[in-house]
């Protein structure tokens, strides 16, 4: 595996596939964040597995980049949706956050993401003023893939918890949210999301009898280095098991990059709202994660 963070970009010379902004986006040096959606139809025939997936950006301006593949069943619908709107009928490819890898190969670990035939990528760009005009012109996701199925396919789930309320200056308030597995996985990688009000975090693993074992803590979170931790051994997780996500916030006047310790925060897309989640990264014991019914 190659290091978790580049300086370099554009190291995918010649992608398979790639996804790029046909015109350029202009960040203005004030006012709030926003968000772009981009629809890429790619029309392909056959599966298609992610052997290596890059992001080419201006990380000083992104929020975040979400990539989900669709049902192309639900193109016209999605078209319809604002940038801000989400839905629940996707899969999800792979995302950035700020700190987080710009390029992963997964060759070496013969594992790859499946790309369902019949399906569309719909992305997220939310982007953040920082005090001076921005023209990106370059934010592009490039893919490679395998000439032959991996051994395993990957998959990324989410605990999230979008119904808290953050007291004013309170310096250690906790929120939690689950995911219960499925089906028998290899858990890979963890990683956390707040805001500027996030502490730190830690994932409990609750077996389906009830036992719990914290497997992650991350003590000093930090939103500038939102990088995926990934397990020294894949950790196997039997199906009913249930991961707690456990994020802490401090909302006072001793949090030096908090906005207004005065306000309750809750939910929201931007800077002086909120987010808790906690993003997990699974192997399959094969490569079948074909649902009864797309999407899973």
């Amino acid at each position: 595996m190659l290091s978790d963070y580049y300086k370099d970009e554009n190291i995918i010379k010649n992608p398979d596939y790639a996804m790029q902004s046909k015109e350029p986006v202009v960040i203005p040096a004030e006012g709030t964040g926003f968000y772009k959606k981009l629809i890429f139809e790619p029309r392909f025939k056959e599966d298609k597995w992610v052997k290596e997936i890059e992001f080419v950006l201006k990380p000083q301006v992104i929020h975040h980049i979400v990539v989900r593949i669709v049902d192309i069943k639900y193109l016209s619908k999605v078209k319809k949706l604002s940038a801000e709107k989400n839905i629940r009928i996707v899969k999800s490819l792979r995302g950035w956050l700020p700190g987080k890898q710009k390029y992963r190969d997964y060759a070496s670990e013969d594992v790859g993401i499946r790309i369902p035939k019949n399906t569309f990528f719909m992305v997220f760009i939310h982007y953040e003023p920082i005090g001076q005009k921005i023209i990106d012109t370059e934010t592009k996701i490039k893919l490679k893939f395998y000439s032959k199925k991996p051994k395993y396919s990957l998959i990324s789930r989410i605990a999230k918890n979008k119904k808290f309320q953050i007291p004013p200056h309170h310096k250690n308030y906790l929120v939690e949210s689950r995911y219960k597995v499925k089906k028998d996985v290899f858990l890979l990688s963890i990683t956390s999301h707040m805001h500027l009000r996030g502490k730190s975090s830690s994932v409990l693993l609750m077996s389906p009898e009830g036992k719990k074992e914290e497997i992650y803590r991350l003590n000093s979170y930090n939103f500038n280095f939102q990088q995926g931790f990934s397990l020294k051994t894949p950790l196997f997780i039997r199906s009913g098991s249930v991961l707690v996500c456990r994020n802490w916030f401090d909302n006072s006047s001793e949090n030096p990059i908090n906005p207004d310790p005065s306000k309750t925060v809750r939910w929201g897309y931007y800077f002086n709202d909120e987010m808790s989640e906690c993003y997990f990264l699974f192997r399959l014991s094969n490569t079948d994660d074909t649902p009864a019914n797309f999407p899973y």
